[in-house]
């Protein structure tokens, strides 16, 4: 892993007249590739070429094309890849991995099928980057497709990096009885795997399973990490159970991990759930560096709550830091203006969302600035920003029927219910 050191023995070796040969130039493309030093490799392609080594070196070609493909150059690792005399499994793979990793769905299933159809048998590595390309809908058909080739193929017992990203694709899909199926047929478990298990059953609002699933992990002497708290801290957050919480941030704080920013974001956002609100003030505040994700999860808990001068405050705080909210921040603005009455706030905040372009693109931000508006008598004003949003949904009409109805002008609230 020390990259720079690989580069200065490799010009050192140079120097001293030393010709490399493939070994040195494998290692030497890997640490390029690991620092994205893409005109680097590209002179070491040209060397490789003109010394032969590409026509009979096909694990330096499948490593070249893996470092294109590292630093975003699909177009030459593809130009590579199709250069290449012998195709192997690890150029095949080498090619899916880099599509894969930048999104490029189709193109790993295109792939995926012509290495089967050239006689080219699929391995771990292939089947793990195929399974994070099915990252959607659409795809998970091909996902189970190659679920059923792995288990045919019998490697998912003993090979637990596929088995995690199995599960992990499951569970993000909400296929959750599937990902416990795939995670009961395991030999063995580590912590990635335990972690993809729980991180599905948070994420779809199974708390209790995910909480239940983080005890049974350390009963099984594997202990959680980084994610695997974040993890239970939004179970917690999200099911209430706050009990459960201290207890966690306990562990957390005695395995030294409280410092670390994911860490601290998601005590932040469970003590603010809990509406234990000055708890999560005093966790922001021991942050040494304070983004705008944190302050909006302490803003949205004190508006959640009822404390909307509390969290206007917080706001004034995160403008003298040089923070600039974002859409998610000043839809809890607007909710904490409406609910206090600050029209006077709720207009500069009005102002700035125009000047931030951000009404054009945002129907639940425009919503809740009409809502605001509407909350505080306004609702000639509230009329005014629902006629500008670019489409109106059953959220916007509702805006303006409760706010008539609320001041008791039923005529109006009849008369847009027609609208």
């Amino acid at each position: 892993g020390y990259d720079e050191e690989v580069l200065r023995c490799f010009e050192q070796m140079k120097l001293e007249g030393i010709s490399p040969d493939y070994i040195t130039y494998l290692s030497t493309l890997k640490a390029y590739g690991n620092i994205r030093m893409v005109e680097a490799i590209s002179r070491i392609h040209i060397d490789i070429e003109k010394m032969g080594f590409l026509s009979n070196n096909p694990f330096l070609a499948s490593t070249l094309v893996d470092m294109y493909a590292k630093c975003g150059c699909m177009v030459t690792a593809q130009q590579v890849f199709d250069s290449l005399q012998v195709r192997n499994v690890v150029s095949w793979t080498a090619l899916i991995t880099g599509n894969a990793r930048h999104g490029y769905t189709h193109k790993v299933l295109e792939c995926f099928q012509q290495m089967q159809l050239e006689g080219i048998s699929p391995n771990e590595l292939t089947f793990v980057a195929v399974l994070k390309a099915c990252s959607n809908d659409r795809t998970m058909c091909k996902g189970q497709e190659v679920h059923v080739k792995i288990d045919q193929m019998g490697l998912l017992a003993s090979n637990t990096i596929l088995g995690s990203t199995l599960v992990d694709m499951y569970a993000k899909h909400g296929f959750l009885d599937k990902a416990q199926d795939t995670f009961d047929k395991l030999a063995n478990r580590d912590v990635i795997v335990w972690t993809s298990l729980i991180s599905g059953y948070s994420e779809n609002g199974h708390c209790e399973e995910a909480l239940k699933h983080l005890e049974q992990m350390k009963l099984n002497g594997i202990s959680p990490d980084v994610v695997s708290f974040v993890c239970g801290l939004k179970a917690c957050g999200t099911s209430r159970a706050k009990s459960k919480g201290l207890e966690i941030h306990s562990e957390i704080t005695i395995k030294g991990l409280a410092d670390t920013d994911v860490i601290t974001k998601s005590l932040v956002d469970m003590y603010a759930r809990f509406g234990t609100l000055p708890k999560a003030k005093e966790v922001l505040d021991e942050l040494l560096v304070r983004d705008i994700v944190s302050w909006s999860m302490l803003i949205d808990g004190y508006t959640q709550h009822g404390h909307g001068e509390e969290a206007l405050k917080c706001y004034e705080e995160m403008q003298k830091e040089g923070l600039s909210p974002n859409v998610v921040t000043f839809t809890c603005l607007l909710k904490a203006s409406g609910s206090t009455g600050a029209i006077d706030k709720g207009k500069a905040i009005h102002e700035e969302i125009v000047s931030k372009g951000l009404l054009d693109k945002d129907i639940v931000l425009g919503n809740a600035l009409a809502d605001m508006y509407a909350k505080c008598g306004e609702l000639s004003n509230a009329e005014q920003v629902l006629s500008e949003l670019p489409v109106r949904d059953t959220a916007s009409w509702n805006v303006l029927i409760s706010g008539y109805a609320y001041q008791g002008r039923g005529d109006e609230s009849l008369n847009c219910l027609q609208r």
